[in-house]
């Protein structure tokens, strides 16, 4: 009953029934609680045979993109953080709203105890130049296809690897209903009949503010990842404009971060203002409008 209410207290989910179930490696909440269980590295590592948890990029690579979407006072949140210590890197630099999600439970409860032993160093050391004060992260169990943070609430969403895990995740299901063999067995692989990463990214939207962004840091090159974004084949994404100007030809549609010899692309988006859509409806009324009385007048 304590773990229960421990639980209720961070926000953290009951049971398993609000996590994914897949026959994918990449949906297997055993696989990730395996990958983060106690001992594993936290965020990057160099030396040989660890397994480096921070993944493509972290924040020194990342902090002019970060620079230019949110700010301190924001409140951010980072989708599937595992044992990325770049809520924590935020927190240091004096960003006070961080929050951090992953639906698996060794990864948050990892990064938390990571989180006291910093604030304890804090207290024994103070930094010369700290922030007004040791600023913490909210780490929560939750799953980022079907997130409880209300709507219009966050200022920032950034994703660092998230997307290319769920489209991998995507990608295994389709192969698993193409090479599924119904003499072998009675019974199909579940199939969920939704996109995972289409859900993810509606979930970004719909908990953005106004006027705030959507960031994604993936390995995925335009061609394999603009139509993921695109409205017109995700509905809960009509809300949102690409940040970068690249969609109407005057600009690149993403940025490139290289590290190492690896390239990876950055995306933003950018949630429209309630007065730009209610621009755009009148505008579009205005055009059906002129269309209808033009064929009014000049019938075919």
């Amino acid at each position: 009953a304590m773990e229960r209410e421990k639980r209720l207290l961070h926000g953290d989910p009951v049971d398993d029934e609000t996590l994914p179930h897949t026959s994918s490696l990449y949906g297997s909440k055993a696989y990730w609680d395996e990958r983060f269980e106690e001992g594993c590295t936290v965020g990057a590592s160099s030396e040989r045979g660890e397994v480096n948890n921070e993944w493509y990029a972290g924040y020194d690579e990342l902090e002019p993109i970060i620079e230019r979407f949110t700010r301190r006072n924001h409140r951010v949140l980072i989708l599937g953080c595992g044992t990325s210590t770049l809520g924590e890197e935020l927190a240091v630099r004096g960003f006070s709203r961080v929050e951090a999600v992953d639906f698996s439970e060794n990864a948050i409860l990892r990064m938390r105890e990571e989180q006291e032993q910093r604030l304890v160093n804090y207290a024994r050391n103070p930094p010369v130049r700290p922030p007004p004060h040791p600023f913490k992260v909210d780490y929560r169990i939750m799953d980022v296809t079907k997130m409880t943070y209300p709507d219009r609430s966050v200022d920032c969403v950034i994703d660092k690897a998230t997307l290319d895990t769920l489209k991998q995740l995507d990608d295994d299901d389709d192969d698993d209903l193409e090479n599924f063999d119904p003499g072998a067995t009675k019974r199909a692989p579940a199939r969920d009949p939704e996109s995972h990463a289409a859900k993810m990214l509606r979930e970004a939207c719909r908990v953005l503010k106004p006027g705030g962004h959507y960031v994604c840091v993936t390995y995925g090159e335009p061609a394999t990842r603009l139509s993921l974004f695109d409205p017109t084949s995700n509905d809960g994404l009509g809300e949102w404009t690409n940040a970068l100007g690249g969609e109407d030809g005057d600009g690149e549609p993403c940025l490139e971060l290289k590290r190492n010899r690896a390239t990876y692309y950055v995306y933003a988006f950018r949630k429209r203002t309630d007065a730009s859509l209610v621009a755009e409806r009148v505008v579009d009324e205005l055009v059906e409008e002129i269309v209808a009385r033009g064929q009014r007048m000049f019938p075919s």
